[in-house]
């Protein structure tokens, strides 16, 4: 559990000016990818869609669901 407690005690220091900053270099880094390997462009939306939500899911339950 040592990697949690040292995780969490790194994540009290970012502010919510560098949530946003981590935000966006990863979405520099999906247009990079995408220009890298256009491969990706061709699988269809609604498999990036099913992965958003996917994603997205633990976030909703904190965010709506826990007390």
């Amino acid at each position: 559990m040592r990697l949690f407690e040292w995780a969490n005690e790194k994540a009290k220091k970012i502010g919510w000016v560098d949530m946003k900053l981590c935000s966006l270099y990863g979405f520099v880094f999906g247009i990079i990818a995408a220009q890298l390997l256009p491969i990706i462009l061709e699988v269809k939306i609604w498999y990036y869609v099913g992965i958003a939500v996917l994603l997205a899911l633990r976030f909703l339950y904190v965010l709506f669901m826990k007390k």
